[in-house]
């Protein structure tokens, strides 16, 4: 069965995405494939296959019914997050071949018009957008005014809201009834705090993205060549083969419910997750609603020929979401990380101003908000403390014999402590997957990688609210 979780390697770093044990859906076989014959990232071919599906989905009129009567189409807007050089465009031409048709897909917009125009064109039909670079894009739509309302555009299709613009149309405007569009992009995980700034956390578009990071394997310098994973994927009876059988033979219903189960494990895991990692209602709410979706399509790629979801569909949905719960953990630390250097860098520069007499007044942290853009009640006393604390540390390595601190205190300070074994936390025992072979349980049980991260990230979190109640995921 597909279980994807986080990979952790002896040296601690996130490798990708693995799928435990190797047996029941064509994933685990391409993956695999990707694994052995590759240096591309798993969650590159694993996002491509699972929006792909998704996307296959939506035109054959798939959705999750919620008891209230709501559907749930399985549109997505995905980002993935890798370095350049990691074959986007070649795995996705060569997932693509395992769809009997091609998908209906529709080329990254230059202007708000040329979107709404292909949403007009496609109106209530399912539509993918392929969005190369799109952080680079994303700080365009931002700061050009011709291109802000893609933003706002992007966000009335997510809920396939009926869109009316006017605009500069022969025919009088855009009258779009139900667009019904899924986003596929990547961008380069080095240049994310470049291209996506803290006030887009506040955006509400950005919520409706599913992050994913997808950092560089180990070793990738030994593989470099697509020819030998091109051969495998390929050949008779291979992956490919597995998944485009699959895609031929397995019903696709109308609608598809949960049982009351699944709905039980979803609310309760990520209303978990969301009061222990502080993560914000627009985020949290996306979280459930993904989890949905991502039932349905495990559902899908275990060739489940039922209409009902149910509570194994759901556990992997739920794996899944607590995956992107901790990549955008990461990302926004990321994010304020390099905001908060870039003011302490600001602040230092005004610093020496000041001490030069090019400045006038007292330093304190009303001059400090006075003299520095971006200083704000919410981060003047952290920046004022770090400057002070970077200028007390600059005078104590002056005052040392050899400028390194070492001959005041006595001697060096202490080495950095030995980050604990993962393996020696407690897994509690909702999170152990559930393993449908009963080989795989009992004494050869090993601790799932990714809950047992969360532990940790747990324990971190707790630490830290506990130092500092009001810090939370914003």
């Amino acid at each position: 069965m597909i279980l994807a979780a986080l990979k952790t390697d002896p040296d601690g770093e996130l490798s990708g995405y693995e799928v435990l044990p190797a047996v029941g859906s064509p994933m685990e076989y391409i993956l695999a494939d990707f694994k052995t014959h590759s240096s591309i990232p798993l969650g590159i071919p694993w996002w491509t296959v699972f929006s792909h599906t998704a996307q296959h989905l939506c035109e054959q009129g798939a959705a999750v019914e919620l008891p209230g009567g709501d559907r749930v189409i399985p549109t997505m807007y995905i980002l993935v997050l890798a370095d350049s050089g990691e074959c986007k465009t070649w795995v996705a031409k060569h997932m693509g071949r395992a769809f009997p048709h091609k998908l209906n897909k529709i080329p990254k917009p230059k202007t708000a018009e040329s979107l709404l125009q292909r949403l007009k064109e496609n109106d209530g039909k399912p539509a993918q957008m392929d969005c190369d670079e799109l952080g680079r894009a994303w700080r365009r739509w931002m700061l050009d005014p011709d291109k802000s309302l893609i933003q706002d555009v992007l966000l009335q299709a997510y809920t396939q809201e009926h869109i009316e613009e006017s605009l500069k149309a022969k025919d009088g405007g855009y009258d779009i009834k139900r667009p019904i569009l899924s986003v596929m992009g990547y961008s380069q995980w080095s240049l994310f705090s470049t291209h996506f700034l803290a006030e887009d956390w506040h955006s509400g578009l950005i919520q409706r993205f599913i992050l994913s990071i997808c950092p560089p394997r180990q070793g990738w310098q030994k593989q470099l060549e697509l020819y030998p994973l091109q051969c495998k994927l390929e050949e008779p009876g291979g992956s490919l083969d597995k998944l485009k059988e699959l895609i031929a033979t397995t019903p696709i219903h109308p609608s598809y419910k949960m049982d009351d189960a699944a709905r039980a494990y979803a609310k309760h895991h990520i209303q978990e997750a969301v009061v222990k990692w502080g993560v914000t209602k627009g985020f949290a709410l996306r979280a459930l609603f993904n989890s949905y979706k991502y039932a349905l399509l495990f559902h899908y790629l275990h060739s489940k020929t039922s209409d009902m979801l149910d509570r194994q569909d759901m556990e992997y949905a739920v794996v899944l979401c607590l995956m992107n719960l901790q990549d955008l953990s990461r990302l926004i630390d990321q994010t304020e990380h390099n905001e908060l250097s870039d003011l302490v860098e600001k602040a230092m520069a005004a610093k020496a101003k000041l001490d030069d007499g090019k400045l006038k007044g007292d330093w304190s942290r009303r001059w400090l908000a006075q003299h520095v853009r971006g200083i704000e009640a919410r981060n003047c006393n952290l920046v004022f403390e770090i400057v002070n604390s970077e200028i007390a540390m600059a005078e104590f390595r002056d005052d040392s014999p050899d400028g390194t601190g070492t001959g005041v205190t006595g001697g060096p300070s202490k080495p950095p402590q030995t980050p604990p074994n993962i393996l020696d936390f407690e897994l509690p025992d909702d999170m152990k997957p559930k393993m449908a072979n009963a080989s795989h349980a009992g004494a050869g049980y090993k601790p799932d990688p990714l809950a047992v991260a969360q532990a940790i990230i747990d324990a971190i979190a707790a630490e830290d609210k506990a130092r500092n109640p009001s810090a939370a995921i914003q």
